[in-house]
């Protein structure tokens, strides 16, 4: 929705109506490329959730309706602020406290880091501006960790501050608010990037915790080869309606007959687990991570390029070959590569999906 700088209370009646988000004119290229990223990001876990389910169904699966209601939600949401302006602070506490269920203020960025990571916060808002340390080291801080690296960032940022603003959204970012705060806009913003990291937290809940094991590889916990072949239609058939790319990589563990030689089968169960775990800490929710054979793993990557799943492929062959793995015995390591192999979809025949894959 685009509104006029001086129509707070239609941003606000156009928030409650249904809208998702809205600029002001005149149009800022920064915030509308921002805006932009953040919303189409939101619509395409939305449409992963949608096609999971529909994949589920097809199997004879539940289709999670409890996972859906728990992505409908946010009026639970746990949210940390961290700024060391007490007064916009308390600005901020007072607007969202109705709201939210828990709204957690910190002045210390590092204090904030190490709460950050222990609690799971559906946003973390922050300054730019902090006395003893840089923000954008704080967000970067935030989506390098583990813990933190799905929870969405909202930086509040000085209007003229716009060369920190788009290194901000460079280094994790989701989206920023300009200060002095709007409350309609404030109200807006937190709305969205909580609805996106309920989604987020969905996606995970069907993927780690889906009861029907018939589509789960018991080993791993990722999604088998018969929950695999039935879903890559689904994607494809979507790809291809929306005109979208569609890229898949598959990862072959090296010289893996080696270790169950040498370590025995459950040093390879082991060594298996922590591959899977690997990779699915450095790809996005949309994309889909299946066992694919022995000691082969697929992913399928929506809206990507082959050119960016290089890139993505490149990053995991480095992880996995960075550290060695810890087998059954907990003295014993190993350290291990893989082979991968990319592809992007081509055309649009799906009665010929096997030779995408």
């Amino acid at each position: 929705m685009v509104t006029a700088l001086h129509d707070a209370h239609d941003r606000v009646q156009g928030i409650n109506a249904g809208a998702d988000d809205f600029l002001t004119k005149p149009i800022d290229e920064t915030a509308l490329s921002a805006r932009i990223k953040s919303l189409t990001r939101l619509k395409m876990i939305m449409d992963e959730l949608r096609l999971r389910g529909e994949t589920n169904a097809e199997i004879g699966g539940v289709a999670g309706n409890s996972i859906m209601d728990y992505s409908n939600q946010i009026f639970d949401a746990n949210i940390l602020v961290v700024d060391e302006d007490v007064f916009q602070a308390e600005q901020i506490y007072n607007v969202l406290k109705h709201r939210f269920r828990s709204i957690k203020i910190l002045s210390d960025p590092v204090e904030a880091l190490k709460v950050g990571i222990k609690n799971n916060y559906d946003l973390i808002i922050s300054d730019m501006q902090f006395s003893k340390t840089d923000g954008l080291r704080l967000c970067s801080e935030f989506r390098s960790k583990v813990e933190t690296r799905y929870t969405p960032i909202l930086i509040l940022s000085e209007d003229y501050d716009k060369n920190n603003l788009v290194k901000a959204l460079d280094v994790g970012a989701n989206d920023y608010l300009t200060v002095p705060l709007d409350e309609g806009e404030l109200i807006a913003r937190v709305n969205s990037q909580v609805k996106r990291k309920r989604y987020q937290d969905a996606l995970r809940m069907n993927l780690f915790n889906n009861a029907e094991m018939s589509i789960k590889d018991p080993l791993t916990n990722c999604y088998n080869r018969r929950y695999f072949d039935a879903h890559l239609r689904n994607i494809v058939k979507d790809s291809v309606e929306k005109d979208r790319r569609l890229s898949l990589m598959i990862l072959d563990i090296d010289y893996f007959k080696m270790v169950n030689d040498s370590f025995g089968h459950s040093a390879g169960d082991e060594l298996l687990k922590q591959v899977q775990k690997r990779i699915s800490e450095n790809i996005r929710v949309t994309d889909l991570l299946a066992r694919f054979g022995g000691e082969e793993f697929v992913v399928v990557m929506p809206d990507t390029n082959v050119s960016d799943a290089y890139t993505i492929a490149e990053r995991i062959r480095k992880i996995i070959a960075k550290e060695p793995f810890i087998l059954a015995d907990k003295n014993a390591t190993h350290n291990i590569t893989v082979s991968i192999g990319i592809a992007e979809m081509q055309g649009s025949d799906l009665d010929d999906i096997k030779k995408f894959i």
